[in-house]
């Protein structure tokens, strides 16, 4: 009974005490700024005041600035700069009684940047939450601005960590051109730069994106990295929709601070479901915000405990979950820490907090000092600040799963580290990593194996043919209708019908069997073997007409004309193929060149072959085709009119005129063709390869059954027949010039 009776009065009593203590705490304002009305566009911090709110009564129940308690007195800048400038003003003419001893807040970075600009004026300490802007880190405009969020460079060495990460090395990047956004995309387009990536368009926003989506689609960007609000996100998204600008070849970099679900809200001519498909699986990078961490915080809990009760604390509120309320929590708890470390400092020079004014620039100082050594473990994490005032610690990296963005890693700015929480939390379309550019293979397109294989046939036939006649020619050429025909001459042309059928099996060899070098050594031998080749076979046959031509036809005294004769002028004819051949060679080398056809594409966009084929080339190689073609042009134009000119010349076992004018007329006939086309034709290999092998194999082996098989047809059927001439100027005793 005496217990019972003795409670009411012990609560009663301890109330009183309370009350009374509470009312003899002196009370210290803090202004605050917040985005509540952004009904013309920004970015809402209002979601982040319940939480300053609740750290402003934890600071108050907690043990620190046990002589004084906190209050705030807050306005909504409304993301504008004027009106924030008004707001910071409307807050300087409070009275004195409620005048504040720092601020908190800005609500976004335009607001920020106004009050933080003009608020040192006033000796006036001010703590950011949620302004990432990198404009925000200039001390000599800012210099007493403190942040508990971090800076949006932050993401820009996590952006670099993930681009490395997956062999992503050519991007393109867009940015909102505002404050937020201009400076850092200029610090990512330095890292890029340094860190050796290829930037294929950078691309800067206004209002409509039309124009830079299309710059991006028109020059294939494949990994874009997006730096915008999120109403312009949703532009930027419904305009590649639009564009074709999604699926799997695409993979977009944006903020991770938007809102949930923000492509919903109905702002563009886009449905919510469009834009989201256009967005695809993006990565989004943003600061640390809910903290995993189980150490205890600052205020003695942990940071789900602290989250926990937020949430509770906000669903009560009309306004929506902000993942920068822990950074508006953690901006209460250092203001109190500073003024807390401050109050021995001043009172050892006779002075208090509440004996703050705005021309105290000493007492600042004091803060600002303070604030650059704190330490502690807040709602948000570990914090500490730089030299600037920037927050240093880490940032997360999300992607968007179904309907909601799902942590995938962190990246430690303190160590510049990336970790991912494992490789399979990742999702990507079709199931495969997006590549960062059209892959092309090179294929080289050559001449096929089985065409290779039946032209090589044939050109061993012919050799076999040839190297047949040549053996007939040697067995025989004591004998009157072989010796009659110079058989001699007869070898020169058996020789030169073998390297012209080396040379057209030669012409088949490319890359596919022949590295660099030696397709370029392969283009001097090529060009060698066929000149001379023909020198050799035309050369001789040219000669023996000459001297038909001289002997039966010519009105003037005959003499002999004996074989040396012929042999110089075969020797002076490669003497000009040797002296044009090795001027081309020194001065322009004949060597390997390649020709791109055009790009074969998949249907996915994923990879591409871009043929090629290889060929001989060199600088002026039309005007040293032209000497060579005119020069042999010239002897086949001189064969055949010395052919035509002794058709009627009829002497078998010692004339070989009528069928050496026969050859010399199919080699007119296929070279006037075949070789135009050869010429011109590159971009099929078979083609020109199988024609020009065709023009040299037929060529060769006409000239070669012309010139022996009547002469084995004779031997066959041993007839000896006496001369006959038919030609009036013909006498027997012109045999003599053949001796």
């Amino acid at each position: 009974m005496f217990i019972n009776f003795l409670w009411p009065v012990i609560l009663t009593a301890t109330l009183t005490a309370s009350i009374a203590n509470n009312s003899t705490r002196k009370k210290l304002w803090i202004g605050a700024f917040f985005t509540v009305d952004i009904s013309d566009g920004g970015w809402s911090s209002a979601g982040v005041l319940p939480a300053v709110e609740m750290a402003i009564e934890d600071v108050n129940n907690s043990t620190i600035l046990q002589d004084y308690e906190l209050h705030m007195e807050w306005r909504d800048t409304k993301c504008k700069r004027g009106y924030g400038i008004r707001q910071l003003v409307d807050l300087l003419e409070l009275p004195s009684d409620k005048s504040p001893i720092m601020l908190i807040g800005g609500g976004c970075s335009v607001g920020t940047e106004a009050t933080a600009e003009v608020s040192h004026f006033w000796n006036l300490i001010q703590i950011a939450f949620s302004a990432n802007s990198m404009y925000l880190s200039e001390q000599d405009r800012y210099p007493l601005l403190f942040r508990t969020c971090y800076t949006e460079s932050i993401g820009n060495p996590a952006r670099i960590a993930i681009l490395k990460r997956y062999g992503w090395k050519n991007v393109a990047t867009v940015y909102q051109n505002e404050g937020l956004f201009t400076l850092t995309a200029i610090h990512l387009r330095e890292m890029l730069d340094k860190n050796n990536f290829t930037v294929i368009s950078s691309e800067n926003l206004a209002k409509d994106p039309t124009f830079q989506i299309l710059n991006l689609k028109q020059k294939d960007a494949r990994i874009i990295i997006g730096m915008f609000y999120s109403a312009m996100a949703r532009k930027v998204f419904c305009r590649a929709y639009k564009e074709g600008m999604y699926g799997a070849r695409y993979l977009w970099l944006i903020p991770g601070w938007f809102s949930d679900q923000w492509w919903n809200i109905t702002d563009t001519d886009c449905t919510p479901a469009q834009i989201k498909l256009a967005a695809g699986n993006y990565i989004a990078i943003m600061e640390s915000t809910w903290s995993t961490d189980p150490r205890l915080t600052i205020n003695r809990q942990t940071a789900a405990e602290l989250t926990e009760r937020y949430f509770k604390r906000v669903d009560a509120t009309p306004y929506t979950r902000n993942e920068y309320s822990v950074f508006g929590y953690d901006a209460v708890w250092a203001v109190a820490q500073t003024l807390d470390k401050a109050i021995p400092v001043l009172r050892a020079q006779g002075r208090m907090l509440e004996d703050f004014r705005f021309n105290d620039s000493s007492m600042s100082a004091l803060f600002k000092s303070i604030l650059q050594g704190l330490h502690y473990q807040g709602m948000s994490g570990e914090i500490m600040f730089n030299s600037k005032g920037d927050r240093i610690g880490s940032a997360i990296v999300k992607q968007l799963q179904g309907d909601r963005e799902v942590k995938i890693g962190t990246y430690d700015s303190i160590h510049g580290t990336l970790i991912l929480d494992g490789p399979s939390k990742l999702i990507w379309q079709d199931g495969a990593i997006p590549v960062d550019r059209m892959v092309v293979k090179l294929k080289l397109v050559s001449v096929s194996a089985s065409l290779f294989i039946v032209i090589t046939l044939f050109c061993s036939i012919g050799i076999l043919l040839a190297l047949g006649f040549l053996a007939f020619n040697i067995h025989y050429r004591e004998r009157r209708f072989i010796r009659m025909s110079s058989p001699r001459m007869n070898s020169i042309t058996v020789i030169g019908c073998i390297i012209i059928y080396f040379a057209a099996l030669l012409s088949g060899l490319d890359g596919k069997y022949l590295s660099e070098d030696q397709y370029s050594t392969l283009c001097q031998v090529k060009l060698w073997t066929l000149s001379v080749g023909f020198t050799l076979a035309y050369g001789a046959m040219f000669s023996k007409t000459w001297r038909v031509h001289v002997i039966f036809l010519r009105r003037i005294e005959r003499r002999s004309i004996r074989d040396h004769q012929l042999y110089g002028i075969v020797i002076a004819l490669l003497a000009v193929d040797t002296a044009l051949l090795a001027a081309w060679q020194v001065l322009n080398p004949f060597i390997r060149a390649i020709k791109y056809l055009p790009i074969e594409k998949d249907e996915n966009g994923f990879e591409a072959v871009r043929p090629y084929i290889e060929y001989c080339s060199c600088d002026h190689v039309m005007e040293w085709k032209g000497v060579i073609l005119a020069y042999k042009g010239l002897l086949l134009i001189l064969g055949a009119f010395l052919a035509w000119e002794t058709r009627n010349v009829t002497i078998p076992a010692l004339n070989d005129s009528r069928n050496i004018g026969v050859s010399v007329y199919t080699v007119v006939l296929s070279c006037v063709v075949g070789l135009p086309v050869v010429l011109v034709v590159k971009d099929m290999p078979d083609f020109t390869y199988g024609l020009g092998a065709c023009v040299c194999i037929i060529c060769t082996t006409i000239t070669l059954c012309l010139m022996f098989i009547p002469k084995f047809s004779l031997s066959v059927n041993q007839k000896k027949r006496a001369p006959h001439f038919k030609h009036p100027a013909a006498q027997p005793n012109m045999l003599k010039s053949f001796q």
